[in-house]
C-alpha cells in the first residue's frame, strides 16, 4: 500500500526543477499514458526492493518519467518530436 501515482508534492518540485531549464511548466500534464506532448509521470512499482509498509518509505524505489514537446522555434519546419528521459532512484529519509 502506497501513495498514488503523480503526487502533488513531488510534481510540484519537478516543474520547479524544469522552470530552471527555461521551459513551459504549464505544458506538462500529470499524467502516466503515453499520450499527449509534455507529460510528468512519477510512480512508486514496488516489488522486490527492501520496502517495509508504503511504497513511498526509505528503500523502496519511485520512478519518474519526463517528456517535453520540443519546439525548434521556427514555424517554417514544423517538428513533432518529443525529449524524454526515465529515472529510477531509492528513497532515502
Amino acid at each position: 500500500m502506497g501513495p498514488a501515482d503523480n503526487p502533488p508534492e513531488v510534481v510540484a518540485v519537478i516543474k520547479n526543477f524544469v522552470s530552471s531549464g527555461m521551459l513551459r511548466t504549464s505544458s506538462f500534464a500529470t499524467s502516466c499514458t503515453p499520450s499527449g506532448d509534455s507529460r510528468i509521470c512519477v510512480t512508486y512499482p514496488g516489488g522486490t526492493f527492501n520496502c517495509s509498509g508504503a511504497l513511498n518509505a526509505p528503500g523502496c524505489p519511485v520512478d519518474v518519467t519526463v517528456v517535453y514537446r520540443y519546439d525548434l522555434l521556427l514555424n517554417y519546419f514544423p517538428l513533432n518530436v518529443r525529449l524524454g528521459s526515465r529515472s529510477r532512484g531509492v528513497i532515502t529519509y
